[in-house]
């Protein structure tokens, strides 16, 4: 991705699969689904390719070139694995 982050931030690509760990996630909890790889990061702790969990509704969301993303605030994010 070339987009660059300014200040502590974390860029995660939403997951928007149907199927997580086996449980088939209905089309309209797609929308709210909390979950995603880190593309970018401007927060110490958090590195590229980490998956992160944040609160729903929480942070910024937008497209770019067809894939979900969102820009999260370090108080954002619950867990980091």
């Amino acid at each position: 991705m070339d987009l660059k982050i300014i200040g502590e931030k974390v860029i995660a690509e939403q997951y928007t699969e149907k199927v997580i760990g086996g449980i088939i996630v209905p089309d309209t909890a797609k929308n709210t689904m909390n979950r995603g790889k880190v593309v970018g990061s401007g927060v110490a702790g958090i590195e590229v390719g980490q998956d992160v969990v944040w609160v729903p509704g929480w942070g910024t969301y937008f497209e770019y070139e067809g894939k979900p993303y969102v820009f999260l605030k370090p108080d954002d994010i619950l867990g980091v694995k």
